[in-house]
């Protein structure tokens, strides 16, 4: 298989940027809920770091990218205490909506 590193280096800045972008808005839509776990911990940031999970965000997906698999992995998710949330009987930190998923 032809590795090419350029090719691997966009396919995980995309992914990166996915996963922050995800991760922000699971912590922001849970902030404007009531609940500013995500904002105590930091999370409410599109700063990719304090998203990044060793395993799940830098050594799995490269490990599938280079070796031809799908490029897939996970972040840090954000913490959030339903007890905070406004409205209990709406989880809008988890039905946050997909376009922010979608690159």
């Amino acid at each position: 298989m032809n590795i090419d590193p350029g090719r691997i280096i966009m396919w995980f800045v995309i992914f990166l940027l996915s996963l922050t972008v995800h991760e922000c808005a699971h912590a922001w839509a849970a902030e404007k809920s009531g609940d500013s776990t995500g904002r105590y911990l930091g999370r409410v940031t599109l700063n990719p770091i304090p998203h990044i999970d060793v395993f799940g965000t830098i050594i799995f997906p490269l490990i599938a990218i280079t070796t031809g698999g799908w490029m897939f992995g996970w972040a840090k998710p954000v913490p959030f205490n339903s007890m905070n949330l406004r409205n209990r009987k709406w989880g809008r930190s988890s039905l946050h909506p997909p376009d922010r998923s979608v690159i």
